[in-house]
């Protein structure tokens, strides 16, 4: 999120705001303006800049990581992605020609590419029909980083991370990948740990695997990933490749593998 704002070719329309921005992080400058009710137009167009920057990625030809990290699980298992872009959805339907045996997909702050019913709360690739009500689905809305998030505002949302909370309590082994953890998040955070601890306070032998990026210093791993370890006996390894990870060492078999 540093330098992202710039990257979209914003910087001069947050200059006709008069406000000394000290951080050049997406969400320090749009909570900051989500604050202030004369930055409303800034904000909103910022808002439809971010959608079109992430609704114009596309995949390669080529396999990637994404594809291997959908296609390392199964229907028992879950990926829920905070991204906005859509390349894990495009990652998902391309992997689908292979295998119907497929994870839950959630988007926790909305995505690009999905769509929802607000009639019956089916959701699905954003420009395909509701298979129970047959209207096209409404585009998600993305949930932009304030500070103070309201995760029941949307209907979407909250189903989205009511979904999410179940498979996070039950889960053996939960892979955080890619995910700071910062804290604009502390609400979901806190989420986070009230349902890995829904039915268990302490999960002696479930396991967190965090992959940071190579030559990640270990001692700077976030408060909140700190916090969780607690409630797994210290079953927290820090890995710098999804290759390292059970998921990649035994694919669609990694709780028996690790085991």
């Amino acid at each position: 999120m540093k330098g992202f704002v710039e990257k979209l070719g914003f910087s001069d329309m947050l200059a006709t705001t008069n406000i000394n921005f000290t951080s050049d992080n997406l969400e320090d400058i749009y909570s900051t303006l989500a604050e202030r009710k004369e930055c409303e137009g800034v904000r909103l167009q910022l808002e439809t800049a971010i959608y079109k920057y992430f609704s114009s990625f596309e995949l390669p030809d080529a396999i990637t990581k994404y594809d291997l990290l959908i296609l390392s699980l199964t229907k028992k298992d879950c990926i829920a992605t905070f991204n906005w872009d859509g390349l894990m959805v495009d990652a998902y339907r391309r992997m689908m020609r292979i295998t119907q045996d497929l994870p839950e997909m959630l988007f926790l702050h909305g995505n690009v590419k999905v769509g929802y019913c607000p009639e019956c709360g089916s959701f699905g690739y954003y420009n395909y029909h509701c298979p129970n009500c047959h209207t096209t689905f409404s585009p998600s809305k993305l949930l932009y980083p304030v500070r103070q998030k309201n995760y029941n505002k949307d209907n979407f949302i909250k189903d989205q991370w009511d979904l999410f909370e179940d498979y996070l309590s039950c889960a053996s082994i939960v892979t955080i990948y890619g995910y700071s953890a910062p804290k604009t998040d502390a609400d979901a955070i806190e989420k986070l740990k009230n349902a890995f601890t829904r039915i268990a306070k302490m999960r002696y032998l479930d396991q967190i695997q965090i992959i940071e990026r190579p030559g990640f210093n270990h001692n700077e791993i976030s408060d909140a990933w700190e916090d969780l370890s607690e409630y797994v006996h210290g079953h927290l390894k820090i890995e710098e490749s999804f290759f390292d990870t059970y998921l990649a060492e035994f694919p669609r078999r990694s709780v028996e593998g690790y085991v």
